[in-house]
């Protein structure tokens, strides 16, 4: 009796399933910088990477050119939407290495310091560009 052979196991050259999208502000150096560092990480976990100026953005979300560059945010294929600090706790829960700091930064007393951070961060993104010499829009 014949025995089947099996061919060996092909690695899969199909890009993971969508699983949402990483809304930076494609205008800071900050961002760009932060976005080089961790594209690749995402996008292996189906986040794709969009500037929040692209014209779909704002449409989507219902706000303004002005009121969508305010923070970073995750949408979720299923609809979810995360904004700012929230959204990296959504993404640090999805990459084992950073779990944990999803885990600690989740919980009461460490969100709100990490809340704070991010807010200061992301409210002088432009100037921590400009004094670092990001390239990006110059500090207003």
């Amino acid at each position: 009796m014949a025995q089947a052979i099996q061919a060996p196991a092909v690695p899969s050259t199909q890009p993971p399933a969508r699983t949402g999208w990483v809304l930076y502000d494609g205008s800071c150096g900050f961002c760009l910088k932060c976005l080089r560092v961790a594209r690749g990480a995402l996008e292996k976990r189906g986040f794709a990477c969009e500037p929040l100026q692209a014209g779909w953005v704002a449409e989507r979300l219902g706000l303004t050119k002005e009121e969508v560059t305010a923070t970073f945010r995750v949408l979720s294929v299923e609809g979810g939407q995360h904004n700012g600090a929230d959204a990296y706790l959504f993404l640090f829960r999805r990459i084992w290495y950073l779990w944990p700091l999803g885990m600690l930064f989740g919980c009461p007393g460490f969100y709100g310091l990490f809340a704070r951070a991010y807010g200061w961060v992301a409210s002088n993104r432009y100037r921590i560009s400009g004094t670092c010499a990001l390239p990006g829009k110059p500090p207003q």
